[in-house]
């Protein structure tokens, strides 16, 4: 089921999953990557703020304090699992309301910087939060049919397929995805893309590999040349 998390434990690495949205795995010994992210100015602080309050009062949830990632899901999952594909367009609803919301101060602030400082958040939550935001924005966005015509089989896929999911986050971080190389987050884009594609069909397949490859060179941009172009779903 969508944002469901299938907590995968390998040593010190959290590898978070989900059925409609694979969050992409985190490894807390990973080396981020020293970019350049937009300024985020402490003024900027409050309208951020009041954004992500709005937004998570959906979930009956508050900022104060920030929910964990996994507190996020689990709050998600049931909602989902409650109102199925109506409620995966109603959660678009306010994740575009959400960008709105924040207009300009998205790319100024929505990054592992800038809700580290926002927030408070450690680096596990801060990256989980990034990502997730980012591959959100094509979910609901250029892949939203594909999302809400296609989500009891994606659904299915995350119960179903698990191994095989798992065994492309496995080979993600035993290849030491850091940024000094490309090539694993590449190989996992490719996998998952598979796994999606041969149960639900190519079009889905196609959307796993946009989706992923849109919040993970928000991390990581400098592989953008180096990873298999994805097709339109």
């Amino acid at each position: 089921m969508y944002w469901k998390i299938l907590s995968l434990i390998l040593a010190s690495t959290f590898l978070f999953s989900t059925a409609l949205h694979k969050q992409f795995p985190y490894n807390s010994g990973r080396v981020f990557t020293e970019q350049k992210d937009a300024t985020c100015d402490s003024s900027d602080t409050a309208i951020v703020q009041n954004c992500f309050s709005i937004y998570f009062k959906f979930f009956n949830l508050s900022i104060s304090p920030f929910p964990t990632f996994e507190t996020y899901q689990d709050v998600m999952e049931k909602y989902l699992l409650a109102k199925g594909a109506v409620g995966q367009a109603a959660v678009c609803g306010q994740k575009n309301a959400l960008s709105l919301c924040l207009s300009s101060l998205e790319n100024e602030c929505v990054n592992f910087q800038g809700l580290t400082m926002i927030f408070g958040l450690d680096p596990e939550n801060a990256y989980h939060y990034n990502m997730d935001y980012y591959i959100s924005q094509y979910e609901c966005g250029a892949g939203y049919n594909t999302t809400i015509n296609n989500f009891f089989c994606i659904e299915s896929c995350s119960t179903y397929e698990f191994k095989a999911e798992e065994q492309c986050s496995e080979a993600l971080v035993s290849g030491g995805h850091n940024a000094s190389d490309c090539s694993p987050y590449n190989t996992y884009i490719q996998c998952m893309s598979k796994v999606f594609g041969d149960y639900c069909g190519t079009a889905v397949g196609n959307w796993m590999c946009n989706a992923q490859s849109y919040g993970i060179l928000k991390d990581v941009p400098m592989c953008k040349q180096s990873f298999t172009p994805c097709n339109s779903s």
